[in-house]
């Protein structure tokens, strides 16, 4: 409205309009992007609890640990997808929460280090411990037969944590924590939007999608 003024006043209101229009599209496709993370996470999330929880892990005393080992990896470049994808594959192997967590973070030292797949990692420790050693030979990582998990842990941290911290202290490794860490602040955001999602959701899928599904069959034979 203010844009009806007359002289310079009015051409600043309409580039003030005009601004303000393009912010607000702006912070809306933010919002939506934010939001559909958000959900991404949350099934994420969902899955590796449904999978810890058959495999008989207790989440209650699990589930912070787990947030906390997301959190320290960031400095290594490791994504919250890639940590719960390493824990799930880990969690075939073994059954013990504590070796299950220092298993995943050996594992992303040795991934940070070699720039493998987390979960590829995690798969050759967990074959690694129960005798099958091959695929940690292709890692460097020589043990001899019959090695407990201690033993596989200890000789790649004597390998890798050494590299794996400079390559946390790199140029590239602080700039690959900075946009995780700037990717997780937004997915935090969108999910403090997902309650007003679900209720947006709740009416489309409940009042609206009804209605519009009935004006399409009553449309259809006229057509």
């Amino acid at each position: 409205a203010m844009g009806k003024l007359k002289g310079a006043a009015g051409t600043a209101f309409k580039a003030i309009g005009a601004a303000a229009i393009a912010a607000g599209a702006a912070l809306a496709a933010f919002a939506a992007n934010a939001v559909m993370a958000a959900a991404e996470d949350e099934k994420q999330t969902i899955r590796l609890t449904a999978a810890l929880k058959a495999r008989g892990y207790q989440m209650d005393a699990l589930s912070p640990k787990i947030e906390e080992q997301i959190k320290s990896m960031q400095r290594l470049g490791f994504t919250d997808d890639q940590v719960r994808s390493g824990l799930e594959v880990g969690s075939r192997f073994f059954k013990n929460q504590e070796n299950l967590l220092k298993a995943n973070a050996v594992a992303a030292n040795i991934a940070a280090a070699t720039g493998k797949d987390l979960s590829t990692v995690m798969l050759a420790i967990g074959r690694g411990a129960q005798g099958t050693t091959r695929g940690l030979a292709t890692l460097g990582i020589e043990v001899e037969k019959g090695a407990k998990l201690k033993d596989i842990l200890r000789a790649a941290d004597e390998k890798y944590l050494g590299v794996a911290e400079e390559v946390a202290n790199s140029t590239s490794g602080k700039f690959a924590a900075a946009q995780i860490r700037f990717n997780e602040a937004i997915e935090s955001f969108g999910s403090k939007l997902l309650p007003m999602v679900n209720e947006a959701l709740a009416f489309l899928t409940e009042k609206a999608l009804p209605v519009f599904e009935q004006l399409m069959s009553d449309l259809g034979p006229i057509v």
